[in-house]
């Protein structure tokens, strides 16, 4: 998100962001400020990230039996900040554990011949690739593994099991015949997806409605200055008094978890001021042209439903029950 730095550096006070789909983990690298202890930056993520997302892609292969793996790259410069983290934050994850073997990582893309991937496939094994990269790619080398395997170049047996990453999601790719099953992940489950209006779009409203409410009807003047409360007298509000009240509240919320409530009771809780706990990506799996949330048998604990108990501790209301 490139204006963040403004928002949080230009502007005085400064502008209280939320994001909605942004998966990067590196939101606030450019903002080293933001990190420091008692200097805290008015921002709330939604959305889980791509560390969440390349640990649940390990975790679902390995509840799959895999241990041996190949990552593929999309080579595209427009998603290049995107694939190498994540690919990057893959690799690092497989190659902690004692359990797993990393093979390699290959560049692919739809333009240029998979040979060296099934040449890979062929001489190393691997019982599990993670694709990293948008829909054209992945669609080809489907399709290009769905041909080796027809004309006896890789066995059914040896083709390996495909996870791939939230940017291969498209209406092409979910629609897509298929010779054997594979695997995306999303930040969000089937049923979500599938809504009418993005679910982060409609929960970043009641995220903002909670923080209208906790800021109530009178002011903190102390805070504000007695400017302020001139204008107040006079029936006149400031733009720059609503963001200091609105990030002082966001502020608490931070250092004392308080949770936000999203549409139909879900939660978004944080550790860290700016780290979604319990975030966690989905996996769907695609078996031709059918298309269903494979950790729905799961514990869900990603957008999970409020407790009564936690609504009545924190005093916020569930947007449902207003």
């Amino acid at each position: 998100m490139q204006t963040l730095p403004i928002y949080m550096l230009k502007a005085s006070p400064r502008v209280p962001v939320i994001t909605t789909r942004e998966t990067t983990p590196r939101l606030l690298d450019k903002i080293p400020e933001c990190q420091q202890e008692h200097n805290y930056c008015p921002l709330v993520p939604l959305s889980p990230t791509d560390d969440n997302q390349a640990s649940g892609m390990l975790s679902f292969a390995l509840r799959h039996q895999k241990r041996k793996f190949l990552i593929l790259q999309e080579d595209e410069d427009v998603h290049r900040t995107y694939t190498d983290y994540l690919a990057g934050k893959l690799k690092e994850n497989i190659k902690k554990r004692t359990d797993t073997e990393f093979i390699s990582t290959e560049k692919v893309l739809a333009t240029v011949s998979f040979n060296n991937v099934l040449s890979t496939i062929t001489t190393y094994k691997p019982d599990c690739m993670f694709y990293v990269g948008g829909p054209d790619t992945v669609l080809k080398l489907n399709s290009y593994l769905d041909s080796a395997v027809s004309s006896g170049r890789l066995s059914r047996q040896d083709r390996p099991l495909l996870i791939a990453s939230d940017g291969a999601v498209s209406d092409a790719l979910l629609a897509k015949p298929t010779m054997v099953p594979f695997y995306v992940t999303h930040q969000l489950s089937l049923e979500e997806y599938r809504e009418p209006s993005h679910v982060y779009g409609t929960d970043s409203f009641a995220v903002i409605a909670q923080l209208i409410s906790q800021a109530g009807q009178k002011p903190n003047f102390h805070e504000l200055g007695i400017g302020a409360y001139l204008w107040h007298l006079l029936s006149m509000h400031r733009v720059s008094d609503a963001r200091t009240t609105i990030s002082r509240i966001m502020e608490d919320n931070a250092h004392y978890a308080k949770p936000y409530i999203g549409r139909k009771d879900r939660i978004y809780s944080y550790f860290g001021r700016y780290n979604r706990l319990n975030a966690h990506f989905h996996v769907w799996r695609i078996d031709n042209q059918l298309v269903a949330d494979a950790d729905a048998d799961a514990d869900d604990e990603h957008d999970s439903v409020l407790p009564d108990t936690v609504s009545q501790l924190s005093g916020v209301v569930p947007l449902s029950n207003r």
